[in-house]
């Protein structure tokens, strides 16, 4: 599973600091579905490779996509450095017909204290309906 690797520099009070990289996850996902049916399912594995906890918010780029933890209305959850979590992404097919289809996950890792970006990533998402 390739990691996703860069340096972000936080400017604040204190100076500037180098955070760098807070997400491991894959770069992409695919879900497949039969035309007819509800729903495609996946699962998504995100990592905190950064120093210190920090809050992950995801948020998908289509009508069609979500992601989510155990609860379809939970988008942001809080993660130690070094753990990883599992999140749902979803796709709603039923009105879409045979098919590919692009989307995209957006991962983002904030400091819990003032929401101050850490590190973000695309994980590209591909749905195709048979």
């Amino acid at each position: 599973m390739p990691l996703f690797s860069s340096f972000i520099v936080y400017a604040g009070i204190l100076g500037s600091l180098v955070l760098g990289s807070y997400i491991g996850a894959p770069t992409d996902i695919t879900l497949s579905g039969v035309f007819g049916d509800e729903a495609a399912k996946g699962v998504l594995e995100i990592k905190n490779t950064g120093p210190q906890a920090a809050l992950f918010a995801m948020k998908a780029d289509q009508p069609w996509l979500s992601v989510f933890l155990d609860d379809p209305d939970a988008s942001d959850v809080l993660i130690k450095n070094g753990l990883n979590i599992s999140a749902t992404v979803y796709a709603d097919i039923k009105n879409l017909a045979v098919g590919t289809y692009i989307g995209n996950v957006i991962l983002a890792a904030q400091d819990i204290a003032t929401g101050a970006a850490y590190d973000s990533k695309k994980v590209a998402v591909k749905l195709v309906i048979a």
